[in-house]
């Protein structure tokens, strides 16, 4: 992931018309995931959820995925990024 977005980085200042948004160094991305994504996640599985999957760059539902469960005191859960 770090060469992709070192890529990215270097593709953004070749050209005052490009713009990156940051994601990964933005603290209100896994905040807001955690506001929204996370209580969705729990409420459309009832509570039940034992494993959630995601991709690697999704930084922030795989961290909510670990601080909801761990808000609501479910330990047998996986997250898999």
């Amino acid at each position: 992931m770090k060469g992709a977005v070192e890529e990215a980085e270097r593709i953004v200042a070749s050209s005052p018309n490009y713009y990156m948004p940051q994601q990964f160094k933005n603290p209100a991305n896994p905040e807001i995931h955690f506001k929204t994504t996370g209580p969705e996640i729990w409420e459309q599985t009832n509570g039940a959820i034992d494993v959630l999957v995601s991709g690697v760059e999704q930084e922030g539902p795989s961290r909510v995925c670990h601080d909801i469960l761990k808000e609501k005191e479910k330990k047998d859960y996986q997250c898999c990024c």
